[in-house]
C-alpha cells in the first residue's frame, strides 16, 4: 500500500531582501537637514556596495549603546512591549504576535550566539550578505551606482557544521533573522550616531521600519511510500509531457527535477485561472519554481527551490508580510507549501489535460442529472453553478489523472520474479524472456519457446502468469500520491 506519509520537512536555505528604501527611511525619521542627508546617503551606498565583506562580518561587534539596552531583562521587555503596541503584527483571528518582544530577545541570543561562532572564521558561509538590484535584474552583473538592496541568505547545511548548536532549521532561521536584525540596525546606528538622542526610540523606528522580505526558498521534504519504491514513482514521472513552454521536465534517471518559469504569469495550478503577478516576474528563468523527486528504498524526497516575490504570492498567499516569519517555523505549512507546489507543478502536464477532458466527457454522459439540478434551481447563481461543477469536475480528474502511465518497470518486474522464483545470475535470461513475452498471446509464446526445454518453458510461463497476476492491480503511484497532496 502506498502510503505518502510525511516524516519531515526542513528549510534549506531562506534569502530574505532588506531595500534601500527602508534603510533610508530610517535615516529620514532622524536626519532632516538636506546637505547632511546627501553625505549619509553616500554612507548608505557604501554600507550596501561593503556588505559582502567578510572581514566586517567576522569583526563585527555590537555597539555599546544598543548592548546596553539588550542586555538587561527589564529594557529588553519594556522596549518589546513599547515596539509591539506601535506596530501591532497580529495573524488571520486579529490576536498579537509579540513580534517585536521575540525578536529583540532573539536579538540579545544572537549576539551571544555570534560572539562564539565567529572564532570558526565560517559565518560568512551561514549567513551570507551581497549588495543586490533584483527589481531591475536581467542576468548581467551588477555595478555598484544600481544596487539598491541587501541579499541575505541562511545555510542550513553550513549553520549545522561550523557553528556551536546542533539545532533544527526553525532555529537557525530565528538565529539568522535575529541576527540579519541586529547587523543591519548596529551598521544603521553607528552612521547615525551624532543624530540619535534616545537608542530606544532608534531601536523603535529602525526595527519597524527595516522590513525583511523573504524573496527565496529551499526546502527539502521527505515522505514514506510504504510498500512502494521511490523508482516507481520516478519511473511515472519519466512519462510526463508539458502542456505549456513554462514548464521543463528534466529526467536524470534516478531523480526528477521539473521547472516553472512564469514568464509574466503567476504560479498556479490549472484547476484556478492565473492572475497577473502582483509582483515582478522575469522572462530570463532567474524567477522561478523547481522540485527535484529523488530517494531510496521506500522513503521519497522532494526538494523544492522557489525564488521571487510572485512565486513566493502565488504558493503562500503572502509576500512581504512580517507573520510570514511565525508560519515558517510551522513544520505542517512547511509540508503543505512542498505539496501546493508539486501539485501546481503536475497540473501542466498533457497528463492533467487528459484527464480533465476525460472528466468533463464524464459529467456530460453519466452526471445529466447533476448539470440539470446546477442549471436548473431558481436559486443558483451562475458563479455558485459553475463552483458545483467545477468541484464535481475537479474530483472527476482526481480519479482519473495519471492512470495512463505505467509503473510496471523493467525493475520491478525482475524484482516480482526474483522474489517468488529465486533463481540464479545465471538464469537471468528467463526474467528477460519472461517480461517481453508477457504482452505477447499465446501463439507467440509458443513459437518463442518451443526451441527449449518443457522444464524451462514451463519455469517461463509460470512467470508470465505472475507478471499478468500482478498487473490486474497496477500500482498508479503518482495518481495515490496527487491525491494525497490534499489530505
Amino acid at each position: 500500500m502506498l502510503l505518502f506519509q510525511h516524516m519531515k520537512t526542513d528549510v534549506h536555505t531562506l534569502a530574505l531582501s532588506i531595500g534601500k528604501e527602508y534603510l533610508m527611511e530610517v535615516v529620514h525619521t532622524f536626519v532632516k537637514n538636506e546637505k547632511i542627508l546627501e553625505n549619509i546617503n553616500i554612507d548608505i551606498n557604501e554600507l550596501i556596495h561593503t556588505i559582502s565583506d567578510k572581514k566586517l562580518l567576522r569583526n563585527f561587534i555590537v555597539p555599546i549603546d544598543i548592548m546596553n539596552v539588550l542586555r538587561v531583562d527589564k529594557y529588553r521587555i519594556e522596549l518589546g512591549h513599547i515596539i509591539d503596541n506601535y506596530d501591532r503584527i497580529v495573524d488571520d483571528w486579529n490576536n498579537s504576535y509579540n513580534f517585536y518582544s521575540y525578536l529583540i530577545e532573539y536579538m540579545y541570543q544572537a549576539s551571544k550566539m555570534f560572539d562564539t561562532d565567529k572564532k570558526s572564521d565560517k559565518m560568512h558561509l551561514c549567513f551570507s550578505y551581497k549588495p543586490k538590484e533584483p527589481s531591475n535584474y536581467n542576468g548581467l552583473e551588477d555595478i555598484k551606482p544600481t544596487y539598491n538592496s541587501i541579499l541575505a541568505k541562511f545555510s542550513y547545511k553550513a549553520y549545522k557544521k561550523y557553528t556551536q548548536h546542533n539545532g533544527n532549521c526553525e532555529e537557525g532561521c530565528a538565529y539568522f533573522f535575529a541576527f540579519t536584525c541586529l547587523y543591519l540596525v548596529s551598521k544603521l546606528y553607528n552612521i547615525l550616531k551624532p543624530y540619535i538622542e534616545d537608542v530606544n526610540n532608534f531601536l523603535k523606528y529602525s526595527l519597524t521600519s527595516l522590513n525583511p522580505t523573504i524573496v527565496g526558498l529551499v526546502l527539502s521534504s521527505k515522505y514514506s511510500l510504504g510498500n512502494v519504491k521511490v523508482m516507481t514513482v520516478i519511473s511515472e514521472l519519466a512519462q510526463l509531457k508539458a502542456d505549456t513552454p513554462n514548464l521543463l521536465i528534466v529526467n536524470n534517471n534516478t531523480s526528477i527535477k521539473l521547472t516553472y518559469i512564469s514568464r509574466g504569469t503567476s504560479f498556479t495550478h490549472k484547476r484556478y485561472e492565473a492572475t497577473y503577478p502582483n509582483f515582478r516576474s522575469d522572462n530570463t528563468g532567474k524567477r522561478n519554481v523547481s522540485i527535484t523527486i529523488l530517494g531510496k528504498d521506500n522513503d521519497l524526497e522532494i526538494k523544492t527551490d522557489i525564488v521571487g516575490l510572485s512565486n513566493i504570492k502565488s504558493i503562500w498567499g503572502v509576500a512581504s508580510d512580517k507573520d510570514m516569519f511565525g508560519t515558517l517555523s510551522i513544520e505542517n505549512f512547511r509540508d503543505s507549501m512542498t505539496r501546493h507546489v508539486l501539485s501546481t507543478m503536475l497540473s501542466h502536464t498533457e497528463q492533467y489535460n487528459n484527464a480533465q477532458k476525460q472528466a468533463m466527457v464524464q459529467i456530460e454522459k453519466l452526471y445529466p442529472k447533476s448539470i440539470v439540478f446546477a442549471a436548473s434551481t431558481p436559486y443558483q447563481t451562475t458563479h455558485l453553478r459553475d463552483e458545483y461543477l467545477n468541484n464535481l469536475r475537479y474530483s472527476l480528474i482526481k480519479q482519473n489523472i495519471f492512470k495512463d502511465l505505467s509503473s510496471e518497470t523493467v525493475s520491478k518486474k525482475i524484482e516480482l520474479l526474483h522474489g517468488k522464483f529465486h533463481l540464479n545470475k545465471y538464469s537471468m535470461d528467463y526474467y528477460i524472456t519472461a517480461i517481453e513475452l508477457e504482452s505477447k498471446d499465446n501463439s507467440v509464446i509458443k513459437k518463442v519457446l518451443q526451441g527449449i526445454g518443457s522444464k524451462q518453458q514451463a519455469t517461463i510461463r509460470k512467470m508470465i502468469a505472475t507478471l499478468r497476476e500482478a498487473s490486474k492491480e497496477p500500482t498508479y503511484a503518482l495518481n495515490k500520491i496527487y491525491n494525497r497532496l490534499f489530505d
